[in-house]
C-alpha cells in the first residue's frame, strides 16, 4: 500500500510540474506576441446586388445591375458602357458613415475592348481629385482597391453630403462596356495598445499583389 501511495504522489508533483511549465511559456508567448491591431469588418457595397445603403445612377451610359454575361463571384455583376466619361454612380443613402473604413476595393473586367483610361473619383462635400486606374485587360477579372484618403480630403463632409457618389467611368472614347463585381469598403485596422513589454520576432511576409493600388 505504502509503494503505491509513494508513487501516486512522485506522480502527482511530477505532472503538477510539469503543467507550471506549460502555463508560464504559454503565458511568456503570449506577452511576447500580443495582439498587434484590430481591423473592423468589411461592408459590401455590391454582391449579386447593391446591398442596403447603397444604389447607382446613370452617368451618361447604360448600366445593367443584374448581367449574368461575366461575373467574378456568384452570378451577377455590373455592366456599364463605359467611354468619352461615360461610367457608373454609386450612391450612398444618407446616414451611411464611412468612418470605419480605410478603402474602396471592386474586381473590374475590360470586357472585349478593356480599358485604357479608367478613373475613381468621390463626389459629394470634402471630395477630392480623380484618382486614375491601371489599364484594365480585356476578358481578365482585376483587383482595384483605392484609400479613402485619396478620395476625400474631410470624413466628416463627406459624410453630412446629402447627395453622395462613388464614380467610376472612363476617359477614353474607344472603352466599351466593362463589368463591376464584388465591390465593398474595406475596415480600417486600429492599433491596440497593451502595457506589456514585448520581444522583437522576425517574420516573412508573403503578399499577393492586386492590380492597382494607390497610395494614402
Amino acid at each position: 500500500m505504502s509503494f503505491f501511495s509513494a508513487s501516486t504522489h512522485r506522480f502527482g508533483r511530477t505532472a503538477a510540474l510539469a503543467i507550471g511549465v506549460l502555463v508560464t511559456l504559454i503565458g511568456a508567448a503570449l506577452v511576447a506576441n500580443p495582439p498587434l491591431s484590430a481591423q473592423t469588418a468589411s461592408r459590401s457595397i455590391y454582391s449579386d446586388a447593391f446591398q442596403t445603403g447603397f444604389g447607382y445612377n446613370l452617368y451618361n451610359g447604360t448600366n445593367d445591375p443584374a448581367s449574368g454575361t461575366v461575373v467574378h463571384g456568384g452570378t451577377k455583376s455590373i455592366a456599364s458602357s463605359f467611354g468619352s466619361y461615360n461610367g457608373i454612380y454609386i450612391s450612398i443613402a444618407n446616414g451611411e458613415s464611412l468612418a470605419s473604413y480605410e478603402s474602396i476595393r471592386f474586381w473590374i473586367n475590360g470586357g472585349s475592348g478593356g480599358l485604357s483610361n479608367g478613373w475613381v473619383a468621390a463626389q459629394g462635400s470634402g471630395s477630392a481629385g480623380d484618382i486614375s486606374i491601371a489599364p484594365v485587360p480585356t476578358s481578365v477579372w482585376s483587383s482595384v482597391t483605392i484609400p479613402l484618403s485619396s478620395l476625400l480630403t474631410n470624413r466628416a463632409a463627406f459624410d453630412g453630403s446629402g447627395d453622395r457618389y462613388f464614380r467610376i467611368y472612363s476617359s477614353s472614347a474607344d472603352a466599351s462596356t466593362v463589368y463591376l463585381d464584388d465591390i465593398e469598403l474595406v475596415g480600417a485596422t486600429t492599433p491596440t495598445t497593451t502595457s506589456a513589454a514585448t520581444t522583437p520576432t522576425s517574420a516573412t511576409t508573403t503578399t499577393t499583389p492586386t492590380t492597382t493600388t494607390v497610395p494614402g
